[in-house]
């Protein structure tokens, strides 16, 4: 068997680490850029919901302005009591 030098050992390794080593930096790097994403996300939010907050606290403090009310119908005209067949009851007296 021939001595071999740690270097060469090093070079003859194979690149099975090295991708994985890759792959986890990358990984990393997306993880992370999803975190600012939400982070941005969440700010803007957030500073959405205090503008919104704040108008309607705002709005609160003005007296609610209502329509007038439309006119009321005239009152209907009294009709006199009908019998079951339709017609005003006959009244006789003694």
């Amino acid at each position: 068997m021939l001595p071999v030098s740690r270097n060469r050992l090093d070079h003859d390794l194979p690149s099975g680490i090295e991708d994985a080593v890759r792959l986890g930096q990358q990984a990393r790097g997306e993880v992370v850029s999803a975190i600012v994403t939400a982070q941005e996300s969440m700010s803007a939010g957030s500073q959405h919901l205090s503008r919104t907050v704040v108008d309607l606290v705002t709005k609160a403090g003005k007296p609610l302005e209502l329509p007038a009310a439309p006119p009321l119908p005239p009152p209907p005209s009294p009709k006199p009591p009908t019998s079951p067949e339709g017609r005003a009851p006959s009244y006789r007296f003694p």
